[in-house]
């Protein structure tokens, strides 16, 4: 790999990289090379890729058109393998990157996903993810994994149980908003057939969205209309630890928005996923449209 090779690496790989911004990089990689490849080391740029060097010792080669013996000089080759570029959040260990790869931002239709998830959110108020993540197995030990009719019958004997649980956030005020939740879950069962039914009724439309979902157009967007929407509803409903912040972290996760960036390698897999799932939400128009027909 020579260094034009590596500009063009970089510009396919992040899609919204300048000419200029991918030279200015290029140049940075190759100075790193030249100190930390020397010496044999194997180099790695999280998200890009690795790069390894070679040193090949001047020798000597018949060259194929006069048969004359001429001396190929020393130099040293690049190899670069190319990584998996992801989202920069999910990064920091592989369990991180799993949940990243295969869970978010792809859609969900299944009720006792989305009220886990919306439980292990409000879990997360004040924590970051990769701490309740680490703990989730245990959070669904401890919650009958979050079957919302068997929650919504927890009483002071299993507050207690949970209470002394140190695989989960033990948190008063927390297990008893999620108990208090299955029961309002129950009752938008009733409502809607389904807590799927209910919310995807909050999907943004597609013109809403950014053009581009890149880092610099999504730094700062903790929340949306949409999740603010539904906070607003879901506390008239009488739900608790469920503001906009939350929810939007829900929406993301639950695939009701892709915020995967642009050139991450699970967005494209995340649009596809998408494109192939009906919400009831469409299905409910659907069959509108054969009642009218």
């Amino acid at each position: 790999m020579n260094r034009s090779d590596l500009i063009d690496e970089l510009a396919a790989r992040f899609g919204n990289l300048s000419k200029n911004d991918a030279d200015l990089a290029a140049n940075l990689i190759f100075e790193a090379l030249s100190t930390a490849l020397v010496a044999g080391r194997r180099m790695e740029i999280r998200g890009f890729g690795s790069f390894s060097m070679k040193q090949r010792q001047a020798r000597l080669r018949r060259d194929p058109r006069n048969g004359n013996s001429v001396t190929v000089p020393e130099r040293r080759v690049v190899h670069f393998k190319p990584g998996i570029t992801r989202c920069v959040w999910c990064r920091a260990t592989p369990e991180y990157q799993h949940y990243h790869d295969h869970e978010w931002g792809f859609p969900v239709q299944d009720d006792r996903r989305l009220f886990e998830k919306v439980c292990l959110e409000g879990f997360q108020a004040g924590l970051s993810w990769l701490t309740i993540l680490k703990k989730r197995e245990a959070f669904r030990r401890g919650f009958a994994n979050f079957d919302m009719d068997q929650v919504a019958g927890f009483g002071e004997s299993e507050t207690k149980r949970l209470l002394l649980d140190a695989g989960i956030v033990r948190h008063q005020g927390k297990i008893a908003s999620t108990i208090n939740n299955a029961q309002r879950a129950q009752e938008i069962r009733k409502e809607f057939d389904s807590l799927a039914a209910y919310f995807w009724r909050y999907e943004p439309e597609t013109d809403t969205r950014p053009q581009q979902i890149t880092r610099q157009s999504m730094s700062g967007v903790t929340t949306s209309p949409e999740s603010i929407a539904l906070s607003k509803d879901l506390r008239k409903r009488g739900w608790s630890f469920v503001g906009p912040t939350t929810m939007y972290a829900f929406m993301q996760a639950m695939g009701l928005v892709n915020d995967h960036i642009q050139g991450c390698a699970a967005r494209r897999k995340a649009l596809q996923a998408r494109s192939e799932f009906k919400s009831p939400m469409e299905a409910t128009t659907g069959l509108q449209t054969q009642a009218q027909n």
